[in-house]
């Protein structure tokens, strides 16, 4: 702190050099006046930090994030009470076309394999003609990348049978470029294969492939892979390119069909018990799978070894350790026993048994698609007709032994329009739900729009390239000159460029926009000759999805006509988890949530120890300086 005050250094009578007068004592007011004031701002620093931490991020633990001035803190055991949340919009193009198989096998060939499509998964079969069956996109599903593009690819991929050398994602772009291969893969266990993959150089038909590779022909031979969930993410052209591979499969960890937003969905806050008994799933494998007062009873359906039931989680956090405990079992007959797979029934950690009443503690890492299965026995090894109960069962993050708690959850629902989406731009634009002044609003910034045949409203034709001009919404913000990168629009998944006299063929399948005489321009460059006319170019580039930034925000009210409700709110719990649920994942991508957590009175103090010690400095300073003035003014008294 900068000195404030300078001494008058009083003498005493019958010197006459220091008068006791206005002058002079207006002097020690505003010095004291001074001190308080700073005291007050100081006061006022101190109890700004000590009411927010805040985070975004689309799955996340509370309790953990960035305070006021942007330190990171964690004060997950120390969160309490009702908190405000904030959704962000957030914007994916999924370049792959029926990438989920929910159309069969369209858009899709086999080579030196058959290939059919059940489940949301595409089984190709090695026919005995190579010892490398593998599958493509067909050419006119086929998409374009560009020079120094960042394209996040993702898929879900595994064999059946034991003896395959290697399983392989592959780009097919210029050059083609392994995506993942995993080496001597364990039969029916799935492998998450994902990467970003930097383009080298243009290509206009650059597909994704997916291979097995087999000892010799012969071994090939009716083999079956599995592929699902296939994404081709341009990073680029949605602001997204600064992203790593671990960023990537956290935002993008579910599939999406083309272009999607955030829509409907909830934000779930539960406590550190993840085990929840009102909405879990009991599934009957061997053994009957019942709810009884705290806890779970399994009975084997027949006399036998390692009869169970089963439980599955899809909301954990890809490879993170949990533990698994039942507080109290009680074995009527058989053997208790815990074990822990995944979706597949894949082991992931040895099973926990006993035969007579005592506490079982499992420990296991989740894999990457966050799904695990449990199973609860009525019997083990003992060949008997089991019985047994699992009391006060706590799931928990971490390997650490804690005490038992109930499950707890609250949870925020938001209910958008019929039709709109949650956005936001590579410049940051961004739609939200928010509360303001505890009013819960949607306040749109951009606008999703379907492209109309009479929107395409003129053709070019350059030397290397054929562009055409589009007529954007009357209600799109002024964008910038034509020879700018605006990052104002999302066009299917094309990156942006700028408009030149000779546009190159490199900037094929690339856009441009402009503004002239107040009308907002988009102009989509093709390969010479792509289209006859611009008719043929109307009929193509019709429904055509982009998204634009609105000239004037646009804002919603919980419970008005439009359709917008949010309903609930969230309670953050000591040690608890916060995430998202969309209503329908392959319509929407995953939101940003911010989050401003509520801290207990011993976070508060935590969090500003080094204030409230300055604060107490400068309190006995004050008090110091105030006694010292009232001794001086006694000593100046007649």
């Amino acid at each position: 702190m900068a000195k404030i005050y300078n001494r008058i250094n009083w003498i005493n009578k019958p010197s006459t050099a220091t008068p006791l007068n206005a002058s002079n004592l207006n002097k020690l007011d505003k010095g004291i006046d001074d001190l308080d004031n700073k005291m007050v701002a100081l006061e006022s620093e101190g109890i700004a930090v000590e009411s927010t931490l805040s985070q975004h991020k689309p799955v996340f633990s509370a309790g953990t994030g960035k305070d006021t001035a942007g330190a990171e803190q964690d004060f997950r055991s120390l969160v309490e009470g009702q908190s405000d949340v904030e959704v962000e919009g957030f914007t994916a193009v999924n370049s792959v076309k029926n990438g989920d198989f929910s159309n069969g096998t369209v858009g899709w060939t086999g080579v030196y394999s058959t290939i059919s499509a059940s489940d949301n998964a595409l089984k190709v079969t090695g026919n005995s003609t190579s010892t490398t069956p593998y599958v493509v996109q067909v050419a006119e599903n086929r998409f374009s990348t560009k020079t120094g593009e960042k394209w996040f690819i993702r898929a879900s991929q595994r064999v059946l049978s034991a003896d395959v050398l290697n399983i392989a994602t592959t780009l097919v772009s210029n050059p083609s470029a392994f995506v993942k291969m995993v080496n001597y893969p364990i039969a029916n266990q799935w492998y998450d294969m994902s990467g970003i993959i930097t383009i080298a150089g243009d290509k206009l038909a650059t597909y994704v492939q997916f291979s097995c590779a087999y000892a010799d022909v012969a071994t090939s031979n009716g083999k079956v892979m599995e592929v699902k969930d296939i994404m081709a993410i341009n990073l680029d052209a949605l602001g997204m390119d600064t992203l790593t591979k671990e960023q990537c499969d956290f935002m993008y960890d579910h599939h999406i069909n083309g272009l999607q937003g955030v829509g409907s969905g909830k934000i779930v806050s539960v406590g550190k018990n993840l085990f929840d008994w009102a909405n879990i799933v009991l599934n009957e494998s061997s053994a009957a799978i019942t709810r009884i007062q705290n806890g779970l009873n399994v009975k084997g359906l027949s006399s036998g070894t390692y009869r169970f039931g089963y439980v599955i989680f899809t909301r954990l956090k890809s490879n993170v350790a949990y533990r698994l405990r039942a507080n109290n079992v009680v074995v009527r007959n058989g053997e208790g026993v815990i074990s822990a797979r995944d979706f597949y029934q894949n082991t992931m950690s040895g099973a926990i048994s006993g035969t007579s009443s005592n506490n079982y503690t499992l420990t296991f890492i989740c894999p990457s698609d966050g799904r695990v299965r449990i199973n609860f026995y009525a019997s083990g090894a003992t060949a008997a007709l089991g019985d047994v109960d699992y009391f006060d069962i706590q799931l928990e993050e971490g390997t650490t032994a804690t005490t038992y708690e109930p499950y707890q959850s609250s949870e925020l629902v938001y209910t958008l329009p019929a039709g709109m989406q949650l956005h936001r731009l590579p410049d940051g634009i961004v739609d939200t739900v928010e509360e303001v002044n505890n009013v819960k609003m949607l306040v749109k910034r951009a606008k999703e729009y379907v492209l109309q045949a009479s929107d395409v409203i003129a053709r070019h034709q350059l030397t290397e390239v054929d562009y055409y001009e589009c007529m954007l919404p009357t209600d799109c913000t002024v964008l910038g000159a034509s020879n700018t990168i605006t990052k104002q629009i999302i066009v299917n998944g094309m990156s942006e460029t700028i408009y030149q006299a000779q546009i190159p063929a490199s900037d094929i399948g690339k856009f441009f926009t402009y503004t002239a005489s107040g009308n907002n321009n988009l102009c989509i460059i093709t390969a010479k000759g792509t289209y006859a006319n611009l008719a043929a170019a109307q009929a193509a580039l019709a429904g055509t999805k982009i998204i634009y930034p609105l000239a004037v925000p646009v804002t919603y009210i919980d419970g008005d006509s439009s359709g917008f409700k949010c309903e609930g709110g969230i309670e953050v719990y000591p040690n608890g988890t916060i995430y998202q649920e969309p209503v329908t994942p392959n319509e929407s991508a995953n939101a940003k949530v911010y989050v401003t957590y509520n801290l207990s009175d011993k976070a508060v103090i935590l969090a500003n120890s080094g204030a409230i010690t300055e604060i107490n400095k400068r309190l006995i300073k004050q008090n110091a300086i105030n006694l010292e003035f009232d001794l001086r003014l006694t000593a100046l008294e007649p």
